[in-house]
């Protein structure tokens, strides 16, 4: 038996108007980025801080080192042109 690779987790915060954004109509938009990437996403919604007066929402991210990245890099690419209000 092969010995599954390390996994990590990293949290990251989002604003929390963009979390809908984030997951998409119907999950899709979530769903995808965790097949693109082999990362997990798990929004956690009771789990907001205010940063700069904008309210924010915790995200973790589960996955190899690599995976990460990988998702962070795309959710910050998906949400980089709605990080402004």
């Amino acid at each position: 038996a092969r010995a599954a690779p390390q996994e990590s987790s990293d949290n990251i915060q989002i604003p929390s108007r963009s979390v809908g954004l984030l997951i998409g109509k119907g999950g899709a938009t979530i769903k995808k980025l965790q097949a693109d990437s082999g990362a997990r996403i798990a929004v956690k919604a009771d789990k907001e801080t205010t940063v700069n007066g904008i309210l924010h929402t915790q995200v973790v991210l589960t996955g190899s080192d690599e995976a990460i990245d990988k998702v962070q890099t795309a959710i910050e690419a998906l949400l980089g042109s709605n990080a402004r209000s």
